[in-house]
This record gives structure tokens, C-alpha cells and sequence, in this order.
């Protein structure tokens, strides 16, 4: 007759992979403090989207089992943050383009730590930065009015 939980070996590997993701979200979040202090020096206005949103107001966090976070920036603050982030920002931290690494193939920019490392399965084989991260997207075609006035929600963007 076998003893124990046989769960057990479960229990622990989800107990091990929480631990990870609350060490991975602390780092994000860290992250994201360095693009606030990039994006208040400059006036360059930001907002979170996709399952951060969701997080910010469902869990008053991160998902628990999310291991990305996102920000949006209309396309003239995206701009003016990619230019002025690797000037800007603190050494410990690599901004990834198309422009900046040969072998990053999205349209949009990541901000990664450096010394650490978290391959993404759809990059497991390209030759890139594979640090910690979060993803910076540009929001084009806004609404005129929203670019006018700034005061536009994040569904207007979503919707133009």
C-alpha cells in the first residue's frame, strides 16, 4: 500500500512555478517604473493594455499565470519614447526594435533586463536578446481628436 500524497510532485512544481511568476512580475514591474520615470520626464503619455489592463482591474495586479505585461503609447509618444529610452534609461535595461537587434522580427519594441533570461517559445530559435521583458506597442490611425485633445479612452483607440 503506497503512502503519501501522490499529488504531491504537482503541488510542488505549481508551487515552484508561482514562485517564478511572482519573481518575473516583480522584475516587470520594476520595468514598468523605469518607462513611468522615461515617459513623466518627457510628457510622453502611456497606458496599460491587453491582460495588464485586465489584471490592473480584476486582480488589482498582474493575472497570477500572465507573464508579459503591456503598454500602448500613440504613435507620436511611441516614437519619442523609443528615441529617448536607450539615451534615458537605466543601463541595467536593453530597448529591442527591429532597429536595434537584427534578429527581432515584431513591429513593436520590448524592454528587457539585462542578465536575465526568458525565451519566448516564438523566438526559441532566433539569435536575439532573450531577457526578461515587456511589450511596448504603437497605437496607429487614432481618431484625429483623440491625438488633438489626449483625452481619448482606450476603447476609442482600439475602435478608430
Amino acid at each position: 500500500m503506497a503512502t503519501g500524497d501522490a499529488s504531491a510532485p504537482l503541488k510542488s512544481l505549481k508551487k515552484a512555478m508561482d514562485e517564478m511568476m511572482e519573481e518575473i512580475h516583480k522584475i516587470q514591474f520594476e520595468m514598468a517604473l523605469e518607462v513611468k520615470r522615461i515617459c513623466q520626464n518627457h510628457n510622453i503619455e502611456y497606458f496599460l493594455i491587453a491582460g495588464t489592463l485586465l489584471g490592473a482591474v480584476r486582480h488589482k495586479g498582474f493575472i497570477p499565470w500572465d507573464d508579459d505585461l503591456d503598454i500602448g503609447m500613440l504613435r507620436i509618444d511611441y516614437n519619442k519614447f523609443i528615441s529617448l529610452a536607450p539615451i534615458e534609461m537605466d543601463k541595467k535595461y536593453v530597448l529591442q526594435t527591429w532597429d536595434t537587434d537584427p534578429g527581432f522580427a515584431l513591429p513593436s519594441a520590448k524592454l528587457r533586463k539585462s542578465g536575465t533570461k526568458y525565451i519566448e517559445r516564438n523566438s526559441q530559435k532566433a539569435n536575439i536578446h532573450n531577457g526578461i521583458f515587456i511589450d511596448i506597442f504603437p497605437f496607429d490611425n487614432a481618431p484625429r481628436v483623440c491625438l488633438a485633445s489626449r483625452n481619448c479612452t482606450v476603447w476609442q483607440l482600439i475602435c478608430a
